[in-house]
């Protein structure tokens, strides 16, 4: 992050995702589309409970974006597609920075800890090496916006923590889908799809001419076949005028 009058508080680095800022930058797109739960969170004090729900509202939030981009989602979504599935699919997909997935992850292990064991009722009892890993994302996101956490045994700063991971990785996630769902838009075009095609034979046409540029290997000809052979396992078929054909007495 840099100067924040220059950068998006959801900006990436170049070349790191295929999207490295929101199409609209206008604005933080908090209250567009988001789920009620979302707006239920912010009064949560049971870490618990504000952990296994936030999970619920950022999985909602990636199952928005990867439908805004895959037709037919709901397929993978009938066959018990898992939480950490679908973060490595929207991580694969690259189309959002690393760190809104990183988060998603993070908040993800932190749901699960809560939910598998029971004993563990406050960020306090969490494994310190995920409290870190927490305060660490928390920090970085913050970084040139507010002072860093440094109290891993406070257990406000601990959900001050969550929340901001929580924030950034729900609000962000929503961000990018706009941009998302014009990809999606643009490449259904009839006009993409035939400029596709263009661009495709054009890479053909210009490799075979750069192998047939240095001449063949060898020439057979097999009846009315002629055929040239080609550095590349390329082959080039031709038939042969009848004027041209061998003749044996």
């Amino acid at each position: 992050m840099v100067d924040n009058n220059e950068r998006y508080y959801f900006d990436g680095l170049p070349e790191e995702s295929l999207f490295d800022k929101p199409f609209n930058d206008t604005e933080y797109i908090l209250s567009q589309d988001l789920p009620e739960l979302y707006k239920k969170l912010q009064g949560l004090q049971d870490h618990r409970l504000l952990a296994i729900v936030t999970a619920l509202v950022v999985e909602d939030r990636i199952d928005k974006i990867l439908e805004a981009f895959l037709p037919k989602y709901s397929k993978l979504k009938e066959n018990d597609f898992a939480f950490s599935a679908k973060v490595n699919l929207l991580e694969s997909l690259n189309f959002v920075p690393p760190r809104l997935t990183t988060a998603a992850h993070c908040l993800r292990k932190i749901r699960n800890e809560f939910a598998h064991n029971l004993s563990k009722v406050s960020f306090l009892d969490l494994d310190l090496r995920l409290v870190r890993s927490m305060v660490h994302q928390a920090n970085e996101i913050e970084r040139d916006f507010s002072p860093q956490i440094t109290n891993l045994n406070d257990g406000e700063e601990l959900v001050k923590a969550f929340n901001i991971i929580y924030d950034y990785c729900v609000a962000g996630i929503n961000a990018y889908t706009g941009n998302v769902k014009i990809l999606r838009q643009e490449i259904a075009k009839r006009e993409f799809i035939e400029h596709l095609s263009n661009t495709i034979r054009k890479q053909g046409e210009d490799i075979l001419a750069a192998i047939k540029s240095k001449g063949p290997i060898s020439v057979t000809q097999e009846g009315e076949v002629l055929t040239h052979r080609y550095e590349n396992g390329v082959n080039v078929v031709t038939s042969l005028p009848h004027d041209n054909l061998e003749t044996s007495d």
